[in-house]
Order: C-alpha cells, then sequence, then structure tokens
C-alpha cells in the first residue's frame, strides 16, 4: 500500500481559517500537480469541513445504557489495519463520543444526528452517500469492507429498515 500526503501550510502552520472561503496557500501551478496526484490515487481523504460544504451528512448512533454497552463492548477496530489488536472503548468515553458530536451537529447546519433506541447489528458498519454508494464493514479481524454502487442494492440499502429487536 502506498499513502501519498499532499498538504499546503501557511507560514504560521496552519491548513486553513475558520472563514468560509478558501484559504489560498497554493499557486496555480500547485493546484496542477495536486490534481496530477488525485487523478493516480484510489481515495481522497478530506475533513467533515469540506464534505459539509457540499453534502448533508446523518451520523445514526445507538443510545446505549450501561447495561447494553457492557453487553456489546465497543472497540476500535484496528487489529485488520495496521494495529496489532483493537482499541477497547469505555462506556464514558462512549459517552463523551456522543457529546462531542452532539455540539458538533449544533454548530453544523448539514450535519444531523440521530440517536437510536439500539444497535441492531454490532459488528457491522454502514455508511451511505445517499444515491451514489453505500459501504458496508465488518469491524472485527478481519476487517471486511463493501463498497456498493448498483443502483438497485444501493436504493434497498438506502431503505432499509433494521427489525425490532425485543429482550
Amino acid at each position: 500500500m502506498k499513502v501519498t500526503v499532499s498538504t499546503a501550510v501557511s507560514a504560521d502552520g496552519y491548513l486553513d481559517d475558520r472563514s468560509p472561503d478558501r484559504l489560498i496557500l497554493s499557486t496555480p501551478e500547485d493546484w496542477a500537480e495536486v490534481h496530477r496526484l488525485r487523478a493516480a490515487c484510489d481515495a481522497i481523504l478530506v475533513g467533515a469541513e469540506t464534505i459539509l460544504r457540499d453534502n448533508e451528512m446523518v451520523l445514526a448512533l445507538p443510545r446505549l445504557t450501561e447495561e447494553a454497552f457492557e453487553r456489546y463492548p465497543m472497540s476500535l477496530p484496528l487489529s485488520g489495519s495496521f494495529y496489532e489488536r483493537d482499541i477497547p472503548y469505555t462506556y464514558q468515553e462512549y459517552l463523551e463520543h456522543i457529546d462531542q458530536t452532539e455540539q458538533f451537529a449544533a454548530v453544523h447546519p448539514r450535519c444531523r444526528l440521530e440517536l437510536t433506541a439500539d444497535s441492531t447489528f454490532h459488528n457491522l458498519q454502514i455508511v451511505m452517500h445517499e444515491g451514489r454508494w453505500a459501504m458496508v464493514s465488518k469491524e472485527k479481524s478481519p476487517a471486511i469492507h463493501f463498497v456498493i454502487r448498483h443502483a438497485k442494492l444501493r436504493s434497498a440499502i438506502e431503505s432499509f429498515e433494521p427489525p425490532l429487536v425485543e429482550e
């Protein structure tokens, strides 16, 4: 795997400022090189602010009690990637994550947080770019990711209603 990093940084070490306008740090020649590099890449990593300029974002997270969290503990799944093990996620960290996500959504009108009653699938994550693709990921090692672009299958995933789970 090859990772290419291309960034422009101001003299005081910043990538951007807080204004809605792009901070111009590069020359037209720099941009031509950036576009050449991007054309050769399979993926481009951008920040949430960049995504929200052009898209709406819906973040669906389960609102779990401490008992439900302990029954299905969460972790950051890195063991299938570049680290030897998953990193455990505590209930307190989960609550902090929910709080930070609520704060982020509160100041970004194009971002909406939906807290669901429970997580039906405890080992799957589904990410959608509505009308373009859906990605289904299995978290535990080995991590598996499926990107679905087929229109009918993608549409079925987008409109899927998980079944109610009674305990």
